[in-house]
């Protein structure tokens, strides 16, 4: 595993972007922090050049950290039985 000192740039430039998609998700709730979360990526990916200081961070939060957060989420309990947890509702 990669040192933190390897890694702490990339983690950093993932928090960049995390926490204004997580505050913009929670104002605009029908968007979403995760949608959010992708365009501020592919506009900040735009602009950053040099990210091979950032590549190790930015594979462990990939790799790590968001496998966490997912496994995490999905172990939450719901009042839905398990084949409705995951589908996609549309309302017209």
């Amino acid at each position: 595993m990669k040192t933190m000192q390897e890694t702490y740039k990339g983690i950093g430039f993932c928090l960049l972007i995390a926490i204004p998609a997580f505050l913009l998700g929670k104002q605009f709730e029908v968007i979403g922090g995760p949608v959010f979360a992708i365009l501020i990526g592919m506009c900040l990916a735009l602009l950053v050049k040099e990210s091979g200081s950032l590549q190790a961070g930015i594979k462990f939060t990939s790799k790590k950290i968001l496998q966490y957060a997912v496994n995490r989420s999905s172990n939450t309990k719901t009042d839905q039985p398990p084949c409705l947890r995951y589908s996609w509702s549309v309302t017209l």
